[in-house]
């Protein structure tokens, strides 16, 4: 587990609506940078997949994403991905990534921004490292698909 030991400072909640509009499914996500920590609390669906995105906001018009984390309900598995210039990069796990997320159950995933990449675990144990394949941006957004029914997000 890497749960940082100092205390925060500030806690931005990012609530997202159970039954609204599917399209407003983007928050910004304040002073982005290196030290911080994301927390996703939700409940996963029956079945399918679902993904979590960031997104850089460096130009309006980009498609890039930072790091996406699909996670597929039927088979329990999760994959790690991004996409620069409209191009999806090399996906981590698949088959060897058993994560644990049970349907129709809550979870929480944890994503702490580091400087070489992000730390990500589920319910509050290690799952992997991500290494930055982006240039690492100060403004960013997270993403979330509209099949999941998403409590909140805690950023730290």
């Amino acid at each position: 587990m890497f749960l940082p030991s100092f205390i925060h400072f500030a806690v931005y909640v990012l609530e997202f609506p159970r039954f609204g509009d599917p399209s407003n499914n983007m928050r910004t996500l304040p002073k982005f940078k290196q030290g911080r920590m994301i927390f996703i609390y939700g409940n996963a669906p029956r079945r399918g997949t679902f993904d979590i995105d960031l997104i850089p906001i460096y130009d309006t018009s980009s498609t890039d994403i930072c790091l996406r984390i699909t996670v597929d309900i039927d088979t329990y598995h999760v994959t790690r991905d991004s996409r620069i210039h409209d191009q999806w990069m090399y996906p981590e796990g698949g088959d060897d990534t058993y994560a644990g997320i049970l349907p129709r159950r809550p979870f929480v995933f944890y994503i702490a921004v580091q400087s070489y990449g992000y730390e990500i675990a589920i319910e509050g144990y290690h799952f992997t490292t991500f290494y930055h394949r982006i240039a690492f941006t100060k403004e960013m957004k997270i993403s979330v698909s509209e099949y999941i029914l998403l409590d909140y997000i805690e950023y730290y």
